[in-house]
């Protein structure tokens, strides 16, 4: 059966055809106006320096939601029970939605992630204790190249709780002997924070004071702010500057150390048996 016929038995009618017609240029036109909008909206993002990833998380639902609705108008247009059709593709979402629950919640909590700027390509971030650098996010997984283990780690976003932005500061606890008196001690940490700010990588050194006591030593905290990436090379060069510091003052780092006690007494009287 060709077209000519088609149209005399009645399937293809003229108000048909330009119903169709009308609905695949309505949906044309508004992919058209929707997709101009999202680039617009990422390119003004980019400008301002940001990696917004809402504008292509918004054109990706927005595209699935045209082709879904245009589709099914044009059944409809058609005299096919799209009804029926939409209550079996419920029934199929369902099945599905529990056999792939684990992508939806990576791919919710992604939207999560993308609308909230939880984080974008390029920030710096901690995941199970190690730095890293976001190089890559979809709707599923982020990734991330670690910096001191220099590796590639696939996050899967509802794990984002394990994901933490790593800030600026970080602290450095130093231990001291108890019997090192604690003016002295400030007087020499004030005089390495100093030294330790003049260290290209770091942006600023600030000795806090005593933050807690130790087994064989009371322990001092600094504060040093740096760039994330940089952090374990200005950490390494502020111990440095420190440790010179405090041999320089004649003061040594203090170690575990085990005491026993034995009872003279007792051992004496146990010989002489």
């Amino acid at each position: 059966m060709d077209f000519s016929q088609l149209i005399v038995s009645g399937f293809f009618t003229w108000g048909r055809i330009i119903a169709s017609c009308i609905t695949v240029a309505g949906a044309t036109a508004l992919w058209i106006i929707l997709r101009k909008i999202c680039k617009s909206w990422t390119k003004k993002e980019a400008a301002r320096g940001s990696n917004s990833l809402v504008a292509p998380v918004i054109w990706s639902i927005m595209r699935f939601v045209i082709i879904t609705v245009g589709i099914i108008i044009l059944l409809g247009v058609y005299g096919i029970n799209v009804t029926s059709a939409v209550a079996g593709l419920g029934i199929a979402s369902a099945v599905i939605g529990l056999a792939l629950q684990d992508i939806l919640k990576d791919v919710i909590m992604g939207i999560h992630i993308a609308t909230d700027k939880f984080f974008s390509v390029g920030d710096s971030v901690i995941y199970n204790g190690e730095l890293g650098v976001v190089i890559d996010f979809n709707l599923k997984t982020t990734k991330i190249r670690t910096i001191d283990a220099p590796g590639t780690v696939s996050v899967c976003n509802r794990k984002i709780e394990e994901i933490k932005l790593a800030g600026e500061s970080y602290l450095l606890d130093i231990p001291v002997p108890y019997e090192t008196p604690v003016d002295r001690v400030e007087e020499i940490f004030k005089g390495a924070a100093k030294k330790t700010e003049e260290v290209p990588e770091i942006r600023g050194c600030t000795y806090a004071g005593i933050d807690s006591f130790g087994e064989s030593a009371i322990m001092h905290r600094f504060f040093i702010r740096t760039d994330p990436l940089l952090r374990y090379g200005a950490r390494r060069k502020a111990l440095r500057i420190i440790k010179d510091e405090l041999d320089a003052a004649g003061i040594n780092i203090p170690f575990n150390q085990l005491d026993v006690h034995l009872d003279v007494g007792e051992a004496s009287e146990k010989k002489s048996e």
